[in-house]
């Protein structure tokens, strides 16, 4: 995927911040009381997030890759707010859910288990599995960019995949 950004959205591979070390992915697990699956851990071992994740140079739409510490302090307040007020809400936000991305409480989130992409709206239900995998998620970014598929808009990549879901 990085070849394909590097081509489309330069300053996009510019903000990637450095590869969080083993004892960051540990106390992001401590932190959320999670295990952080296997695959999310060799990727944020590659790249931290991004410098700023909620500035104009974001990955995709408005939405910036969290940090380890991005993730513990946005599934904190996703948690937090769950608990206090929409417990008896099923499909607000499940404490299984680990975000990656946030723009203004909306973002893209793995299931801590299953390994599975989710997408969190702060307003509504949380939407089906949109991608077995974050991996299939960052291929499928990739394959856009590569095809064409997808246009490059205010420094991102526009519609959000996974709008262009695969069948």
């Amino acid at each position: 995927m990085e070849e394909e950004l590097a081509r489309h959205l330069p300053k996009v591979v510019h903000s990637l911040r450095p590869g969080a070390t083993r004892d960051d992915l540990d106390r992001l697990e401590a932190k959320i009381e999670l295990s952080v699956p296997d695959e999310v851990r060799a990727y944020w071992q590659v790249h931290d997030g991004q410098v700023d994740p909620r500035s104009t140079t974001t990955l995709v739409g408005t939405q910036g890759l969290l940090s380890t510490e991005g993730i513990a302090e946005v599934w904190e307040i996703r948690t937090d707010v769950w608990r206090s007020v929409c417990d008896d809400v099923k499909d607000w936000w499940w404490p299984v859910l680990i975000p990656i991305t946030d723009a203004n409480g909306d973002g893209f989130c793995v299931h801590s288990e299953s390994g599975a992409v989710y997408y969190h709206y702060h307003d509504d239900t949380l939407s089906d599995v949109l991608y077995p995998s974050v991996g299939r998620w960052f291929l499928a970014i990739a394959e856009a960019l590569e095809s064409g598929r997808f246009t490059i808009e205010h420094g991102a990549i526009w519609p959000i995949p996974p709008l262009d879901r695969p069948t």
